[in-house]
C-alpha cells in the first residue's frame, strides 16, 4: 500500500516536481518518503527518478550532461534539498564518479551542501569510494578549515579509519593544516582540541584556560587516535608534551 501510495502521489505531482523538491512543507513528505524507501533500492530509483525529472527506473544508468550535472548541484545546495540523503549504492557510486565528480569542494564549501558531503561520506561502503572522495577533498583540508566547514573534515577522519584508507595522508594532511611551520609540532592536539576558537585566533591562539573545548575537534581526535600508532606519531608526542594543568582540564571537560 505505500509503495502505490508514493507512486500515485509523484506520478500526480510530476509537473510540479521542481517546485515541491524545495517548498517548505512538500520538501519534507518528500524526505520522509526517501527515508521510509530505504533498503528498496527499486523503489528508490524510481523515486529519484521523478525527484529529478526523468521517468524510468533508471536514474542510476544515467550519463548526466553539464545542464543536469549543474541543476543536481544546485538541488543538493538548496536549503531544503540538501537534507535529501537516501540512495541505493549503485547510485551512491554512480554519482560520485559521475554527477558529483569535480563537484565535491564547490558542494563542501556551501553552508548546505556541505550537509550532503558530510552523508555522502559517513554513508562511504568501499575503500574505493573513499579514495575517489579523498582526492578531491584530501587535499582541501586547509581551506575547509579556513571556510568553517570541520564537520566534512571530522566526516573524512571518521570514514578513513572505518575502511581503513588514506589514514596516512589523512593524518598528515590535518596536522598540516592546523599548525604553520613556524610552531612546534607538540601544539597540535591543543588547536584540535580547541577547534574554533584556535581557527578565530590563530595568530595569536593561546591555550585559553576555562574555555570549552570543540566537539568537532575532539570528535577527530578520537578518530585519529584510532589509527595504526605508525601514522600518528606527531599526535601521541603532542598529547604527551601537554602539562599536567592543561591533563586535568582535558580531564574535567565535558566533551572530552
Amino acid at each position: 500500500m505505500f509503495k502505490a501510495f508514493v507512486r500515485q502521489m509523484l506520478q500526480n505531482a510530476k509537473n510540479g516536481i521542481s517546485m515541491l523538491l524545495t517548498e517548505k512543507n512538500s520538501s519534507l513528505v518528500l524526505q520522509t518518503v526517501l527515508k521510509l524507501s530505504a533498503g528498496d533500492d527499486h523503489e528508490l530509483n524510481h523515486i529519484i527518478s521523478v525527484l529529478l525529472g526523468y521517468d524510468q527506473d533508471d536514474t542510476a544508468q544515467k550519463e548526466y550532461n553539464n545542464e543536469q550535472k549543474n541543476k543536481i548541484v544546485a538541488l543538493l545546495e538548496d536549503t531544503a534539498y540538501s537534507h535529501y540523503r537516501c540512495c541505493s549504492e549503485e547510485l551512491r557510486s554512480n554519482m560520485l564518479i559521475g554527477t558529483l565528480k569535480g563537484a565535491l569542494f564547490a558542494i563542501s564549501s556551501h553552508h548546505c551542501g556541505n550537509y550532503v558531503v558530510q552523508a555522502l561520506i559517513s554513508s562511504a561502503k568501499t575503500a574505493d569510494q573513499m579514495k575517489q572522495i579523498w582526492e578531491e577533498l584530501g587535499p582541501k583540508i586547509k581551506e575547509l578549515f579556513e571556510l568553517g566547514k570541520t564537520g566534512v573534515v571530522a566526516s573524512i577522519l571518521a570514514a578513513c579509519q572505518r575502511l581503513e584508507t588514506n589514514r596516512l595522508e589523512s593524518s598528515e594532511a590535518l596536522s598540516a593544516a592546523i599548525t604553520s611551520d613556524s610552531e612546534s609540532p607538540d601544539s597540535i592536539v591543543a588547536h584540535i582540541l580547541f577547534l574554533e576558537n584556535f581557527l578565530r585566533e590563530k595568530s595569536y591562539w593561546k591555550w585559553p584556560p576555562g574555555v570549552k573545548m570543540s566537539v568537532l575537534g575532539c570528535v577527530m581526535l578520537q578518530s585519529i587516535f584510532q589509527y595504526p600508532h605508525q601514522y600518528i606519531r606527531q599526535y601521541v608526542a603532542s598529547l604527551l608534551a601537554l602539562d599536567d594543568d592543561q591533563i586535568l582540564q582535558i580531564a574535567k571537560d565535558s566533551v572530552t
